[in-house]
């Protein structure tokens, strides 16, 4: 302490003075033998990793010759930005420092959390495909979770290397290096093609739908003539139900005998007719 004292009676300005302190504080450090090169060598490590790509791999060349787009460090670094805030239930806190990347995103009106979307994240980072980055995300929080390699998944070296280095960066190192892959907020390739996607879904489930209701039609028409036909020979219905539900199985072996039943239950509930007098519950046929 008194040397401190004796620093600042010798400097006049505040700076000099703090400037004094420093030198004399590291100067203390290193005659107890402590020295930080090894913080700036790793640093220096990371930074290398971030700044050389490195040489393309076998597969990389192959994506290349299909036309396929390479992830770039600054990619991977957003991403595992998105991955660790997950992992860490903070959703996409991380996400939100990197600078450029609130129009993509919005904010949450129930808890005022900011969120983006996987395509969106995508199109804020250049990614030509959402899904490659949502690969990649699962893999970074498997990385951080360490749980590594999965039956479905595996890691390239570049990946690991790429979480290997970004780990051990100070989180704002990691959200310099995303910001270089902030794009334009007009980019909306991939959020288009993930609404074409549902559309397409929506179409083909209202298809769906409608052929099912047209083979739940058929089915209820079926079992009316069988019903009939067996009650106008005075079956009971104990025995015709097994019979029915037996034989239709054989006929239509994609449609349950639970389908048939509420097929049948409606084509008659449409008609106004109780189906209990008709057929009994597959259950109990």
């Amino acid at each position: 302490m008194n040397n401190y004292i004796k620093l600042f009676e010798n400097y006049s300005t505040e700076e000099e003075q703090m400037e004094a302190i420093y030198e004399s504080v590291m100067n203390n450090l290193l005659s107890k033998g402590i020295s930080l090169d090894f913080i700036n060598a790793r640093l220096n490590e990371q930074e290398e990793w971030y700044e050389e790509e490195g040489e393309l791999t076998s597969g990389e060349k192959a994506a290349i010759t299909r036309g396929l787009q390479l992830m770039t460090r600054s990619q991977m670094a957003a991403i595992y930005l998105w991955a660790k805030g997950r992992v860490e239930e903070k959703g996409a806190d991380y996400v939100k420092m990197i600078t450029g990347i609130e129009p993509f995103g919005y904010i949450d009106e129930t808890d005022g959390d900011f969120r983006i979307t996987i395509p969106a994240m995508a199109d804020a980072i250049g990614m030509d495909s959402d899904r490659t980055l949502s690969y990649t995300l699962s893999k970074f929080e498997n990385l951080i979770k360490n749980i590594g390699e999965t039956p479905s998944q595996s890691l390239s070296p570049k990946l690991i290397a790429a979480y290997n280095a970004l780990s051990q960066m100070p989180i704002t190192n990691v959200v310099a290096h995303a910001g270089d892959s902030i794009q334009d907020s007009s980019n909306t390739v991939n959020r288009d093609a993930a609404d074409s996607r549902r559309e397409r879904t929506n179409i083909r489930a209202t298809e769906r739908r409608e052929e099912r209701r047209a083979e739940d039609h058929k089915i209820a028409l079926v079992m009316n003539d069988l019903v009939n036909g067996f009650k106008d020979l005075k079956y009971p219905i104990e025995s015709y139900s097994k019979m029915i539900y037996k034989k239709l199985q054989k006929e239509y072996p994609n449609i349950g005998v639970d389908r048939m039943y509420d097929a049948f239950a409606r084509y008659l509930m449409n008609s106004g007719q109780d189906i209990s007098i008709y057929i009994n519950r597959p259950r109990v046929a």
